[in-house]
This record gives structure tokens, sequence and C-alpha cells, in this order.
């Protein structure tokens, strides 16, 4: 077979296998990997989409320094802010996909304190519905460590390691893996603690587009009604979404089947640079979290009375995502994933048989 009698048949393929991927999708959530592609297939009108490809996007989680937080007076400083000052706890990135950034508190008498402000992390992953959309989970790469030292009276001390986030939309809350270990201290021995899928935070508002950015999902009532030429306008549909669009744009390929000779292939079209960004507002520590937090840091009666304070107001959540509006994976590698994809639906088949 020739070079270009592969290619044909792996772009085929690669075509085949994306409708496939949204019929999949009609029965499941798909997890979409940052470089990962997704679009929306219409079966019954055969009428294709443009690919979206995920490229990256970062989380910053903020601490709350209190309603009434004022940089020249730290006195007033409440929230999870006054916690990390009470017991001295530091927060440490454990990999380099985390950092952490600091912020100083101000007393009366002219001291400061440096105190944990922010966890900046990498999104590795979105969970989607292709069949409604929606963004049903944003998922983290990178980890962070609560450190706290021993303090008479205060804390043991002890490590307490977050890791796995993600940020359940649907139910509002954050789910995360929970390790900590507290310090030997006199007769009382070290003792390891772990909570797997946790809940470490609920949080009470959301903010922000959480419609995966492919045109077939924002303006298919419009379109549908025939009515509004403004639906086929898709850089105006990912605004109105609540996406920002980049000035700057890209020569994209969209998937298009003419209906005279059903054949399939790519089409040129424009390519956009989108962003997106969700906001999580009211942070509050899980009686579970809570728990851990108390046990993996050692906390003494004025530690653990710091912890009970701040729990109901911990911070929020920033989470910025980034895509490539008419982006189309390789079509080897569509190919490949496409073979995959046929082997396992026919074992499936097989096994349906068998148990009929």
């Amino acid at each position: 077979m020739t070079s270009t009698s592969r290619t044909s048949a792996a772009r085929s393929l690669a075509t085949w296998l994306c409708l496939g991927m949204a019929g999949l999708a009609n029965a499941t959530t798909t997890t979409l990997p940052v470089g990962g592609n997704l679009f929306y297939f219409d079966a019954l009108t055969r009428s294709g989409g443009t690919p979206v490809l995920l490229s990256g996007g970062t989380s910053t989680l903020t601490f709350s320094k209190g309603p009434f937080y004022d940089p020249a007076d730290g006195v007033t400083v409440d929230g999870f802010a006054s916690f990390l000052a009470a017991t001295e706890t530091s927060v440490r990135p454990k990999d380099p996909a985390t950092s952490v950034d600091q912020f100083s508190l101000t007393f009366h008498d002219g001291t400061s304190q440096q105190v944990p402000g922010a966890v900046n992390s990498q999104i590795a992953s979105l969970t989607v519905d292709p069949s409604t959309g929606m963004v049903s989970s944003v998922n983290l790469s990178g980890a962070f460590s609560l450190e706290a030292p021993f303090t008479r009276g205060i804390t043991r001390g002890g490590v307490a390691t977050v890791s796995n986030l993600r940020f359940d939309l649907d139910n509002k809350r954050v789910i995360a893996n929970l390790d900590g270990v507290v310090a030997a201290n006199g007769t009382l021995p070290s003792k390891s603690f772990s909570l797997q899928d946790a809940a470490l935070f609920t949080f009470g508002a959301l903010s922000g587009p959480t419609v995966y950015p492919f045109e077939s999902w924002l303006n298919r009532d419009e379109c549908k009604a025939g009515n509004d030429s403004t639906c086929f306008n898709n850089r105006l549909q990912l605004e109105k979404a609540g996406y920002t669009v980049d000035s700057q744009t890209f020569e994209g390929r969209a998937l298009n089947v003419p209906v005279l000779n059903g054949t399939q292939g790519w089409g040129p079209t424009t390519g956009y640079y989108v962003n997106g960004e969700l906001k999580l507002s009211g942070l509050a520590l899980t009686p579970v979290a809570q728990g851990f937090l108390a046990d993996s840091l050692g906390l003494l009666t004025v530690g653990a009375g710091a912890l009970k304070g701040a729990a109901p107001d911990m911070g929020s959540v920033t989470l910025q995502t980034h895509y490539l509006f008419g982006a189309v994976p390789e079509p080897e590698t569509c190919a490949l994933m496409g073979l995959g994809l046929c082997l396992m639906a026919g074992a499936a088949r097989r096994q349906q048989r068998r148990a009929a």
C-alpha cells in the first residue's frame, strides 16, 4: 500500500473513530486529557462539527484571609489564613506542576509573618458528557502538603498531603486523595492516615462557562429554528457562552460529510484560540477533611479550635482552561485509537451474545 493510500485509509478510519466516540459518549462521560480533541457529530442529520483541542489550563486555590482583611491591619485576618498563622503551618508543593504563593501579615506592633496565600496547579483533564456538552469535572495534576511544626499547646506536628484533586461541578464538591503522618511525641508514636477519593471541600457558587466549547452545542437550538443567521458565527457563539476568543486565528479543519456522494473528509475552517474561566467560591472544609487534618497535623485544643473556626471560610478556586477551536488530531493517531475502540466494542458485543 502506498503512503498516500495509507493516509487516505487512516483519514477514513479517523473519521469513523470520531463518529464512534460521539455515539459512545451518548451513554457515558468522556475523560478528555490535555492534548485531546472532542467534537459532536449528529448521526441523524449526518452533520459534523469543528474539533476542539484542550490545550492546557491552570488552577489557583486562594486561601481566605477573611471578609474584613486589610493589608495594613493583620489582626483582622480570619478565614484559613488565621489557622495557618496560629499553627505556623506551611504549604509546600510536592512536584513541578505545583507552586505556592505567599502573602504577608502585618500586625499592630509592626511585626510581620509570611503565610501561604495560594496553591497553583496544572489541569490534567476534563470529564465531559458529549451528549449534553456539559463539563462535569475538572481534574488536576500535582500535589501539595500542609506541614505543621511542634508548638506547645497547639500542635504535635505532622504532615498532610493533598493529591489527585478533582472539582465535581455537578455536586459542588472537591474530591482528593488525603495522606497524612502525625509526628511522634513523648510516649505517643507516629501514626499514618489515608483517605482516598475523599470530599475535601464543598463550594457555594460556580460562575463561568461549563459547556464544552464546540459549536454544535453553542448554537444548535438557534440553528434548528432557522431564523437566526448568527448561529453560524462561531466566534460570537463562543463569546455568548462565556468564553473569550483571542484576536489571533489559525487555519483549522472541520469534519465535512457531503450528502451527495456520502464520502467523509476534513474541510478547512478558521481556528480560534479560546479561553474559559470558572470560579468556585465559598469553599468550606468538610467534616471528614477537618478530622483528617486534625489527626495528621496533631492539632491540640488551640489548633483544633483555629481549624474549626476556619473550616466554613477556606477561600476560592479559579480554573483557567485553554482550547484550540479547529484543531484535528493526526490521522494515524486517530486510526490506532479507533482500532483499539473497535476491538473493545467487538469484545463487548461477543460478551452480550454469550450472556443472551
